[in-house]
């Protein structure tokens, strides 16, 4: 006969497995903790239930943002009921009104290889040779004396104008005089604004047998239709500085 400790042990162990098998069920059968909830957005929980594709063109619908609002100056406040394009046109122009530089026509006339010459208009009272003058001119025996200053002298050979310079109501254009076969033509020779206006200073010396000192320094001009006897001749003198 088997011994009664080995029966005992079998049932102990048979009852050890059932309540082996019986926890491991258990545990099977226990229900796991849900994952944790994640709130969606709006937006999320809208396209929770769709693919890629139609969420691309869900999103390629949106409308963007306004662009900021930039406060027009006054210039530009007139052009506020116009649209964008129309806008953007207004205000280029107007940037481009006040960045252009202005332009100035009044030197068409030169150019670039061409300088002004500067000339002085010099207005001489008494009686005087204008061929000598002319002379003397073309033998470059006319000078200017402290131009800068605001009493220059003007020296012609040996006679000295005393002058000043004086402002004149607008330009002045000196024109040369040409005669070609009984046409006149005209070449201009310089603009300026400013005109000297100069006096001969004469130098006597009396002599024993006159009547009057200086008188034979003195020659008579030849006078033109538009001039009198004792009145200014007006000469174009070049400036030499």
């Amino acid at each position: 006969m088997p011994p009664k400790n080995s029966k005992s042990t079998k049932q102990s162990e048979s009852r050890s497995k059932q309540k082996k098998t019986t926890f491991e069920d258990i545990l099977a059968n226990v229900p796991l903790p849900p994952p944790p909830m994640v709130k969606p957005s709006r937006a999320q929980g809208q396209a929770s239930n769709l693919d890629d594709s139609q969420l691309e063109n869900i999103l390629a619908n949106v409308p963007l943002p306004p662009p900021p609002i930039v406060k027009p100056s006054r210039a530009q406040g007139q052009a506020s009921n116009l649209d964008d394009s129309q806008l953007e046109s207004e205000v280029l122009i107007q940037d481009q009104l006040e960045t252009e530089p202005e332009t100035s026509n009044d030197n068409d006339w030169q150019t670039d290889d061409e300088t002004e010459d500067q000339l002085v208009v010099v207005e001489v009272t008494g009686f005087i040779d204008p061929a000598a003058i002319t002379e003397k001119i073309n033998l470059d025996l006319v000078s200017v004396r402290h131009p800068e200053s605001e009493t220059p002298t003007i020296q012609i050979g040996g006679q000295l104008f005393a002058g000043k310079y004086k402002e004149t109501d607008g330009s002045i254009m000196v024109l040369e005089e040409h005669q070609e076969a009984d046409n006149t033509t005209f070449t201009l020779e310089g603009i300026t604004d400013v005109m000297m206006d100069a006096r001969k200073t004469y130098l006597f010396a009396k002599g024993a047998d006159e009547s009057q000192p200086g008188e034979e320094l003195r020659k008579p001009i030849e006078l033109r239709n538009t001039q009198k006897a004792n009145k200014a001749l007006s000469m174009n003198i070049r400036k030499k500085l």
